[in-house]
């Protein structure tokens, strides 16, 4: 072969082999990526719950009207009688308030410190979520003795733990729930021409400093000064003229005639207001010594566990979330009483707000007394509450479905209702509790008759009874569960080590939580669905939990 075709023939070889090598190294680094995090699924489970599905929703009067009495209003007038036809507009009664404004106010810290409640429920739930289970120790290492320190409870309550009444570093007190404090313990730590402070309340194990923390709050204080107008000074009496005397005499006069002094203008007084407002403080270290506990050799095998088994932790998760609702519930009391309360002060005339009859009329004291409405206007219709229920639920309550009505404003009453109507199309609005944002909603009317103890405009529960749950059901949370296509399916580490697609069908969603039925386990490990790593047959890596909350709210 000539040298020049030799020449060509290598060159187009090389050529070859550099594109081929190219190819397959972008191919590789394009196909190569971090092993996706893995966390066990016993942790992100809540227990079996029932038979039945809760929703909320807002109680909507139709074609109907009730008037309510309260200890906070007096009737000074009714202008209807029983069976009397009245038309939209026609006054109904008027009455006046004695709700003082700090009545109104103390209502006012009711909804904050209900909130307050809430909010410190969720931290806790956070610090649940973030406990590591316990592991025995390495069998080559002795097991570490736990300390038998006994807590010293202080001498007496409050007891003052430092803080500089800033908002970083508040005042702390121990205190105790039996306690309760004043304008004059809010005295004693605000200065002359203070403004603010920020007061952190603590509840400890045994009262001791070195107790577990049980409870804690905040007040924020804030002072308005306001001087009184300075009084103007009295005028001395004026002196009458005595008479003359009788005779004259020489005798010199003994003492001096006194003289009435005059009185001195008075100074203003300084008036000084407070007012409360609650506040989530900071957590604050156990000891303000400054001292750091001495660490132990890296050698040694050292306890980073909360001490709790796997299942203690799920039924701690368990009782917190259940708390978190019971508060939830009680914060959203407060705020219905709140704008009752409210309204009432700026109101004095009720006017009717549907043609119809006055088919109720009691006095004021037997509707509080019994808890039902002083004046009913009826057109012939009803109470009405939209739900917004999940795809799941359709076929298990079709309309005519009887479901229970709680009302929370007569605590905990239970009403039946049934669905009346079901709307064609899903629905983005509605309140509902940590719903699965992947399942569409329908919104749901649930028809209450009229003679149903409920108000209109309160929060209502609405129980649908009988549903697609049941014991053999995982509750996996919603951020767990990803939905493409109308199928559902969850990512888990398969027996290779590798990721797979394990699908699942769901049913009812509750709390935050949606069940779930599929090839799943107690042992399994579950990834968050979404990320441009996770992808079957990825690698997979055990990591630290990133917990949070999952939150209340509307859903716009």
């Amino acid at each position: 072969m000539r040298k020049g075709v030799k020449i060509a023939v290598i060159s187009a070889v090389c050529t070859v082999t550099a594109v081929a090598i190219l190819v397959g190294s972008l191919w590789y680094f394009g196909n190569k990526t971090d092993p996706v995090k893995v966390v066990p699924l016993m942790n992100h489970v809540m227990g079996y719950f029932d038979d039945s599905v809760q929703y909320d929703g807002r109680v909507t009067a139709d074609n109907l009207q009730s008037v309510y009495s309260s200890s906070t209003q007096t009737v000074t007038q009714i202008f209807v009688s029983e069976g009397q036809t009245v038309k939209k507009g026609d006054p109904l009664l008027s009455y006046d308030t004695t709700l003082s404004d700090i009545q109104l106010e103390r209502q006012r810290l009711n909804v904050q410190q209900a909130e307050l409640n809430l909010q410190n429920a969720k931290k806790e739930l956070t610090h649940i979520n973030s406990m590591k289970p316990y592991s025995p120790p390495p069998p080559t290492q002795p097991p570490t003795e736990p300390s038998t320190a006994p807590l010293e409870p202080v001498d007496s309550l409050p007891y003052f733990m430092g803080g500089d009444g800033t908002e970083e570093l508040p005042y702390r007190w121990l205190w105790s729930d039996g306690l309760t404090y004043d304008d004059a313990f809010i005295e004693k730590m605000l200065t002359e021409n203070e403004k603010e402070i920020w007061v952190a309340f603590e509840v400890r194990e045994q009262n001791a400093l070195k107790g577990e923390l049980l409870n804690r709050w905040g007040l924020h204080i804030t002072a308005e000064y306001a001087e009184t107008p300075a009084e103007e000074p009295s005028e001395a009496p004026k002196q009458e003229p005595s008479e003359a005397p009788a005779e004259e005499t020489t005798q010199m006069p003994t003492e001096e005639p006194t003289q009435t002094p005059t009185e001195e203008p008075t100074a203003p007084d300084t008036v000084r207001t407070l007012r409360y407002a609650f506040f989530v403080p900071n957590d604050a270290p156990d000891s303000d010594d400054g001292k750091e506990e001495p660490t132990s050799p890296s050698t040694e095998w050292v306890d980073d566990s909360s001490g709790y088994t796997a299942a203690e932790i799920a039924q701690m998760r368990a009782e917190k979330q259940k708390e978190i609702r019971d508060l939830d519930v009680q914060y959203r009391m407060a705020k219905v009483d709140y704008e009752r309360m409210k309204d009432e002060v700026e109101n004095g005339i009720v006017y009717a707000k549907v043609d119809g009859t006055v088919t109720r009329l009691v006095d004021a004291e037997t509707a509080l007394t019994e808890g039902t409405p002083m004046l009913t206007v009826s057109g012939g219709g009803c109470y009405n509450v939209q739900v917004p229920i999940g795809e799941f639920e359709l076929e298990a309550y079709p309309i005519g479905s009887e479901v229970t009505v709680m009302s929370w404003e007569n605590y905990g009453m239970e009403i039946a209702g049934t669905i009346e109507a079901v709307s064609d199309t899903p629905t983005s609005s509605g309140y509902y509790f940590g719903g699965n944002p992947n399942v569409s909603r329908y919104m749901a009317t649930v028809a209450v008759p009229a003679d149903a103890n409920l108000r209109e405009g309160e929060y209502v529960g609405v129980t649908f009874r009988g549903g697609t749950a049941d014991e053999n059901a995982i509750y996996l949370e919603n951020m767990y569960i990803r939905t493409e296509d109308g199928r559902s399916y969850v990512y888990k580490r398969g027996a290779d080590g590798k990721l797979e697609k394990c699908e699942v069908r769901t049913g009812a969603v509750y709390w935050g939580y949606t069940a779930v039925y599929g090839d799943l386990t107690d042992e399994d490990y579950i990834a968050f669905p979404y990320g441009k790593e996770v992808k079957v047959g990825a690698e997979t890596v055990e990591g630290e939990e990133d917990y949070g909350y999952f939150d209340y709210g509307v859903v716009y």
